[in-house]
């Protein structure tokens, strides 16, 4: 008894072991290290979701309304797709209204949309070379980030209900030639793959867990 004590007070021996003491700090700080981790890889995907948010999202956004609104039977069909019949038959009452005011809240005109892409194309380069070969864009493990590039891109990827995106885009062998070349450069990138592949696991993932 006398021995165990003495062990006890120095702080060594298997009861240290149980409580977290030695020098690895025991089971305990193996956990409060692994949350610690954990955490941080969160505040990390967070951080660069509201940078793709930021950097991505308004350029995918303006491009894709450029060319659904100088096409007014694609706007229409999209439209159709996605909305109820009401809805879509309101929208094809009020199209000029709506055309013009998506055109001016968007920023939509041929000089800005040109700016857009070629800020998307720097964008997807920087996105490329920060994924590498890696399974994920931060610290080896799913974030808020992945599902956000993926979603962000989802407008220039052309991705479909069955590709796990929600909503329903026009198919790729409608879309404008310009906008399709875009498309299936995008499509070819690392982060571009990278984007489907993540709506088509990540994505499907999350909503099958989701209760009923």
């Amino acid at each position: 008894r006398r021995q165990r004590r003495r062990v006890r007070r120095a702080g060594g021996g298997l009861g240290a072991s149980r409580v977290g003491g030695g020098p690895c700090g025991g089971r305990r700080g193996v956990f409060r290290a692994r949350g610690k981790r954990a955490g941080r890889r969160a505040r990390d995907g967070q951080r660069l979701g509201q940078w793709l948010g930021e950097r991505v999202g308004p350029h995918t956004r303006r491009i894709a309304y450029f060319h659904l609104l100088a096409d007014r039977r694609w706007f229409f069909e999209v439209a159709d797709r996605n909305v109820g019949r009401v809805q879509a038959v309101a929208y094809a009452l009020c199209s000029p209204l709506i055309r013009r005011g998506l055109r001016r809240a968007l920023g939509v005109d041929r000089s800005r949309t040109d700016a857009s892409v070629a800020s998307l194309r720097k964008r997807i380069a920087e996105l490329d070379e920060r994924l590498g070969e890696r399974p994920y864009l931060v610290g080896g493990r799913f974030t808020a980030a992945d599902l956000s590039v993926a979603c962000l891109l989802a407008p220039v990827l052309a991705v479909t209900p069955a590709e796990g995106y929600s909503a329903v885009i026009v198919a790729r062998h409608g879309l404008p030639d310009e906008l399709a070349t875009l498309v299936e450069e995008v499509r070819s990138s690392r982060i571009g793959r990278h984007a489907l592949r993540m709506l088509a696991q990540e994505r499907r993932t999350i909503a099958a867990s989701r209760p009923s």
